[in-house]
C-alpha cells in the first residue's frame, strides 16, 4: 500500500539521514564505505518501512498503542541491520520513549515519528473500516429482523397509526405516544427471538437501548422513520367507500379529520372521556362545526343528534354535525332538521368536502 502522505516525509527524512552519513564519513580514511546516495537510502529503507506498516492489518482492530510503539521498534531494529548509521537500534523488549532518551542519532528521531504516525493512521483506517463493516452487518441483520416479523412490524403500524392520528384538544397528533408503540414492538419481536421480553423491557423503561442485540438496537432506531413514511401513506390515501366501511371507531373518527384538514379546516379532538357529545371541533372563517364521527353498525338513532345538539352549546359551536358510516332512522332525521344538525351518512360522505 502507499502512503502518499508518507513519502513526502519520508524524503525529508531521507536527506536527512544522507546529510548525516556524510557527516559521518566526512575526514575519516579511504577504508570507510562510500557516502550512501538519498536515492539510495530510500531505496533501502522505504521497503522495510511499508512492510511493517502493511503488518498492522495483521492485528486488525487491536486498539493499544503499546503494539504500535513495539512494531516501531522491530522495524527501527531490522532497518539498523541494513543501515548501521542509524545505531543503536531498540533493544528487544526496550520502550520506545527510553530509546529516544538514549540519544540515538539526530535523524533517528524523526524516522521512528514518521512510522510510527504512518502505522497509527494504517491502524486508525482499518479500525475505521472495521467498524463500518460492523454497522452494515448489524443493519443486515436489523432489516432480517424487520422482514421476518413482518406481520408484528404491519400490525405495530396499525396501532400506533389508530394512536398517534387522534387529534388531541389543539389539533395536533399524538406524536408522544409513538415511543412507547416503539419500545412495544421491539419488546414484542424480542420475545419471538428468544430473548426475555421482561428484561428487554426494563432496558427500554430506563432507556438503555444499548444494551440490547445490536440488531434491536437498529430496528428500535428505525421504526420511528419506517412508521414516519406509513404515515405519510395513510394521510393521502384515497379511501373508498367500502374501505370506509370497514374502519374502527377511531380509524373513522381520524378518516373525518383528515377529510376536513385536507380541505382547509382547523380541526382538534376532544377529550377521550367528558367529551360531552362530540369528536371533533372543525373551524373555518367564523364557522365553528362540532362534530360527532360515528363509526356503527345498523341505523343511528336520536341518542347521536341529542348528543351534539348538547355539545354545540357547551363548545360554543355554531353548527353541529353527525357523520357516519352507515345510515340514519327516520326520527334521528328529523331530530336534526328541527335542531338545525347537520347529518352526513355512509353514503354521502363525499358531502364532507363540502361541509
Amino acid at each position: 500500500m502507499r502512503h502518499p502522505t508518507g513519502e513526502g516525509a519520508m524524503k525529508k527524512l531521507m536527506k536527512g539521514l544522507l546529510l548525516t552519513a556524510q557527516a559521518l564519513v566526512k575526514g575519516t580514511s579511504q577504508n570507510v564505505r562510500s557516502e550512501p546516495t538519498n536515492e539510495a537510502l530510500k531505496a533501502t529503507i522505504e521497503p522495510i518501512v511499508n512492510s511493517y506498516v502493511e503488518r498492522v492489518g495483521d492485528k486488525r482492530g487491536r486498539s493499544s498503542s503499546y503494539y504500535i510503539h513495539d512494531l516501531t521498534c522491530e522495524c527501527l531494529r531490522e532497518i539498523v541491520t541494513i543501515e548501521p548509521l542509524l545505531a543503536p537500534a531498540p533493544s528487544h523488549g526496550e520502550y520506545l520513549y527510553r530509546w529516544e532518551q538514549r540519544n540515538p542519532p539526530p535523524v533517528a528521531k524523526p524516522l521512528a515519528a514518521e512510522i510510527f504516525r504512518r502505522m497509527q493512521e494504517r491502524q486508525q483506517q482499518l479500525e475505521q473500516q472495521l467498524l463500518q463493516e460492523q454497522r452494515a452487518s448489524d443493519s443486515a441483520k436489523g432489516q432480517q429482523l424487520l422482514d421476518k416479523y413482518e406481520d408484528v412490524v404491519n400490525k405495530f403500524f396499525e396501532i400506533a397509526e389508530r394512536k398517534v392520528s387522534q387529534l388531541d384538544d389543539y389539533g395536533d397528533e399524538r406524536l408522544h405516544l409513538l415511543p412507547k408503540e416503539v419500545d412495544a414492538c421491539v419488546v414484542k419481536i424480542a420475545g419471538r427471538e428468544g430473548l426475555a421480553e421482561a428484561e428487554v423491557r426494563g432496558n427500554l423503561k430506563d432507556g438503555n437501548v444499548f444494551l440490547l442485540p445490536a440488531p434491536l438496537q437498529l430496528m428500535h432506531s428505525r421504526m420511528p422513520q419506517l412508521f414516519a413514511e406509513y404515515h405519510e401513506r395513510q394521510k393521502s390515501k384515497v379511501r373508498t367507500k367500502d374501505e370506509v366501511r370497514s374502519l374502527s371507531g377511531t380509524e373513522f373518527e381520524t378518516y373525518v379529520a383528515q377529510v376536513l384538514k385536507q380541505n382547509g379546516w382547523q380541526v382538534s379532538g376532544t377529550p377521550t372521556t367528558g367529551d360531552q357529545g362530540a369528536d371533533l371541533i372543525a373551524s373555518k372563517a367564523d364557522r365553528k362545526v362540532v362534530i360527532q364521527a360515528k363509526r356503527y353498525v345498523g341505523s343511528v338513532g336520536n341518542r347521536a343528534v341529542q348528543e351534539v345538539v348538547g355539545a354545540v352549546s357547551f363548545y360554543g359551536g355554531t353548527e353541529g354535525c353527525v357523520v357516519t358510516n352507515s345510515t340514519f332512522t327516520p326520527s334521528a332525521r328529523a331530530l336534526a332538521q328541527k335542531n338545525n344538525i347537520r347529518l352526513i351518512d355512509g353514503a354521502s360522505l363525499d358531502e364532507l368536502r363540502a361541509l
